[in-house]
């Protein structure tokens, strides 16, 4: 079965409000000059999920790394400093793009989408998702935190606590719970057996 009907609204323009808000001055040869000015000035308007983990202006360089532009991070009121970036001089932070571009509904699910709860899941199925592109099962499932309902966000953690995915559930948190650790042939007839489908699913580091 496919994925969630869910769709991100409106995500190009929200992206395009991000890079504005965050004072991109140019993006030029594939570089992208943000102010650390206009980012502090932002914080209390952005429109994106803020997570502790990430400076401000690392997140948004990383959602620009992962939409395949490289991003430079430097002070906009240094003379000369938008040519140098472009020239490759050392003016700041630079993050280089990803290998792997993802998709507008991809970028709006890993950055855009606050998360209501976690899935702790076992080493299995953290390579299944990592390694295979795989969906994530609920014989996969070690425990559930939070209350949410379907198509709510979740992180993705391993044993170990650090999380390294994020997606969409299939299922509201007291199913999954009810079908943790269960494999598929154990699972009710007729009900998505997915907990997260694949496409609704992003692998993130």
């Amino acid at each position: 079965s496919g994925p969630t009907a869910m769709q991100p609204p409106l995500y190009p323009f929200l992206l395009s409000l991000v890079f504005r808000l965050f004072g991109i001055y140019s993006i030029t040869s594939g570089f992208v000059i943000l102010s650390i000015n206009s980012l502090l000035s932002a914080l209390t308007c952005i429109p994106i999920y803020y997570s502790a983990k990430y400076s401000l202006g690392a997140r948004a360089a990383k959602i620009a790394a992962w939409s395949g532009v490289e991003t430079v991070i430097a002070e906009a009121n240094r003379a000369g400093v938008l040519m140098a970036a472009v020239r490759g001089e050392a003016v700041g932070t630079v993050f280089r793009p990803r290998r792997r571009r993802l998709s507008a509904r991809k970028l709006w699910i890993a950055f855009a989408v606050k998360p209501a709860g976690t899935l702790v899941v076992d080493d299995g199925a953290r390579h299944a998702l990592t390694k295979r592109d795989a969906s994530l099962l609920p014989a996969g499932v070690l425990s559930v935190k939070g209350r949410f309902e379907a198509e709510a966000a979740v992180e993705i953690t391993g044993e170990d606590g650090v999380v390294f995915a994020k997606g969409l559930v299939r299922h509201g948190a007291g199913r999954i719970r009810s079908w943790a650790g269960r494999r598929t042939s154990e699972l009710p007839d007729g009900a998505a057996h997915e907990v997260v489908h694949r496409d609704d699913l992003v692998v993130l580091g």
